[in-house]
């Protein structure tokens, strides 16, 4: 196995606090099936009785399949239970036992209740017996109900499967139909090192002890576990994945199998850093040890990569890009972590605002323009969960589907993307979710296109902190932070061109907009169509201009940089620059809480984000430079997933429409110039 490691941004500013992340990846080198290492497999099949029917009999079909699929020189065992356990083959060579094996199988018949850590303990049993260096050992357990008997408390039971991984023997569970415990399952699998399973039928079996038989065969490195060792006191290291945490506090990583590499990316935050002679910081270092496969047996390994930065000033990070690869795979763990929000809001019935939820994930990924197939596929089906969670509630969100979500979750956060390819084809779902039904616009003109109009002056105001301008019949929110223009209509007549709307932003219409911003509004006017034309925004004399020409930029001026069409803007916080998203949508601005921490407080206040609605935040003051000028504003800090999207890319706030109070503002964004008078 070759490790590596790289962080999204190498080069921090020096002097000021930081958060950076560093993705860990670890990469098999094939080897020859032939030079595997034996397998030490102990299976333990739920008979209880709800695995009556044709249950019981696909499920031992599957096992006898599986061990018939095994080498002579692997070891088998077979436990089953009910409220009682059944240690019916003592762990052998698959070779000494090609009589016995089948005759055990086929004897397995329905019982009682379901004793599953009693079963799942004679598996561990039988693999300890056979441990060596030279053997993967692996308990597999197949279940379709909830423990009624016996140990039932989950936090015992994962306290069972901790004792079988410290020995080298790791888990990895299935669970049939709707009504076994998901989260127990998933959590004996997560501590276990190995993968949980959802089979919607018995009949899924054969296909996941085979998938299950693929990954064990084709392991290079075993037991991976990851330890951050920080060089500065005071950081904060946390991971985006979900692995379990092991006593001395390393990241389980499990197996490292067939052909992708396995990604752990962690999050680490610190306070200003000190470079060494060369400009260099020395973060600390990441200490991977691992069991490698060698040969026909495993030897123990262990690799170490320094995490370290160079510190820069504020001015040489304008043209410094967050590393793609990083992005991607942190963006990919902050959508399993979106899923699993939103699983925790519709357990609770709070549909809504689970599809919230998703919606705002979905589009503040997507806004990060990665241009990645496998992402944007995985945040349209966010979306079409989203629409389906609100629309169809209950009928949508049953006990299957919760499984369904709950283990794509856990793949995705795992790195283990290509399980949900095999899971959803074992579903008949090799197309992603269905879309729920979809509503139908209003139509609406704007008239044919007219002579462009050089330069327009119309009335303009705050309401609730919100700019709006009146164009003719329209009431307009200007918004520099939406990429999009969006209406009722499907075109918007202005300066005497037809611009085309979208019916929606983030998953929320101009009717939504409207509610929240708490007046009607009819267009909400996004960077599509500003992008266009210089606009000056005076609110004391109650207007806003737009010119198809060059307006002249009174006072100083600000150079803007844009991502994904958003204008960003070096701003002076706290006596440091600061790269802030220009969003005249936003009626707060907005400061990395790491900023301000320690701030007087001054209040609370509601805004919105479309996709994401409503929230509440308490409001610090701070006294900021813009455009050589310095303002006081009244800042607050969002919500964590809109936060992370920020981090994501690489700015450390928001500038919202509060700037315009007592000032005259000019948006040219033709020329990437903001002034302020």
């Amino acid at each position: 196995m070759k490790t590596h490691a790289k962080l999204d941004f190498d080069r921090v500013p020096g002097g000021e606090p930081v958060t950076v992340r560093v993705m860990v990846t670890m990469t098999p080198e094939e080897r020859p099936e032939a030079d595997r290492a034996p397998l030490n497999l102990a299976a333990v099949i739920d008979r209880s009785g709800s695995m009556g029917g044709g249950k019981l009999e696909n499920v031992k079909g599957a096992v006898q399949t599986l061990f018939e699929s095994l080498a002579p020189a692997d070891i088998f065992s077979l436990a089953a239970f009910d409220d009682t356990v059944e240690p019916l083959l003592p762990p052998a060579a698959v070779g000494e036992l090609r009589d016995l094996a089948p005759t055990m199988i086929a004897a397995l018949h329905p019982g009682g209740s379901t004793n599953l850590c009693g079963g799942y303990a004679q598996g561990g049993e039988f693999a300890a017996g056979k441990l060596s260096p030279r053997r993967l050992s692996r308990v597999l357990l197949l279940t379709d109900g909830q423990a009624n008997e016996g140990v039932v408390d989950p936090g015992r039971i994962a306290a069972v499967v901790d004792r079988f991984r410290e020995q080298g023997i790791t888990t990895s569970t299935i669970g049939v139909g709707s009504d076994y415990n998901e989260e127990l399952l998933g959590l004996m699998a997560e501590r276990g090192g190995g993968a949980t399973y959802f089979l919607r039928n018995a009949g899924e079996a054969h296909a996941v002890f085979a998938e299950e038989l693929g990954d064990l065969v084709t392991v290079d490195a075993s037991d991976v576990r990851v330890r951050f060792v920080p060089a500065v006191a005071g950081l904060r290291v946390d991971q985006l994945n979900t692995f379990a945490v092991t006593a001395d506090g390393a990241w389980g990583v499990g197996a490292v199998f067939g052909s992708r590499p396995r990604h752990l990316v962690l999050e680490i935050a610190a306070d200003a850093l000190k470079a060494g002679a060369d400009g260099r910081a020395v973060i600390g270092s990441l200490e991977v040890t691992w069991m490698q496969a060698v040969g026909a047996g495993f030897v123990a390994s262990s690799s170490s990569l320094p995490v370290e930065v160079m510190l820069v000033s504020r001015a040489a990070l304008a043209t410094v890009r967050p590393d793609r690869e990083v992005t991607l795979q942190a963006a990919h763990l902050l959508a399993a972590r979106a899923l699993a929000g939103a699983l925790e809001l519709a357990d609770h019935r709070r549909f809504d605002d689970a599809a919230r939820m998703l919606e705002a994930s979905a589009a503040s990924l997507a806004a990060l323009g990665l241009g990645d197939a496998t992402l944007d596929a995985r945040l349209g089906e966010m979306q079409q969960r989203a629409a389906a969670l609100r629309e169809q509630r209950e009928a949508y969100y049953d006990a299957g589907r919760r499984k369904e979500f709950y283990t794509e979750r856990d793949y995705h956060s795992k790195g283990l993307h290509g399980k949900v390819s095999s899971m959803r084809s074992r579903h008949g779902l090799d197309g992603g979710p269905p879309a729920a039904g979809r509503q139908g616009h209003r139509a609406g003109g704007g008239g044919a296109p007219a002579t462009a109009t050089r330069t327009v002056t119309f009335p303009a105001y705050a309401i609730n902190g919100h700019v709006l301008v009146e164009v003719e019949q329209d009431r307009v929110l200007v918004d520099t932070g939406s990429p999009h223009s969006i209406g009722n209509a499907p075109t918007f007549a202005f300066m005497g061109d037809d611009h085309r709307l979208q019916s929606s932003f983030q998953g929320a219409s101009i009717d939504q907009i409207s509610a929240l911003v708490g007046t009607r509004v009819t267009v909400l006017l996004g960077g599509d169509i500003l992008s266009r034309y210089d606009m000056r925004l005076d609110l004391d004399a109650g207007t806003a201009t737009f010119s198809v020409d060059e307006m002249p930029c009174a006072g100083h001026t600000a150079h803007l940089e844009y991502f994904t069409g958003v204008p960003i803007v070096q701003v002076g916080v706290g006596g440091h620059g600061r790269r802030l998203f220009f969003d005249t949508g936003a009626k707060l601005s907005y400061l990395h809480s790491s900023l301000a921490q320690g701030l007087p407080r001054v209040g609370r206040d509601r805004d919105f984000f479309p996709g994401f609605g409503e929230f509440e935040v308490e409001l610090v003051n701070q006294q900021v430079d813009i455009c050589g000028r310095q303002v006081p504003l009244a800042f607050g800090s969002l919500p964590m997933l809109l936060e992370t999207a920020l981090l994501l890319a690489g700015v450390e706030g928001i500038l919202g429409a509060g700037v315009f109070e007592g000032a005259r503002v000019t948006y040219a964004p033709r020329r990437g110039l903001l002034a302020i008078e």
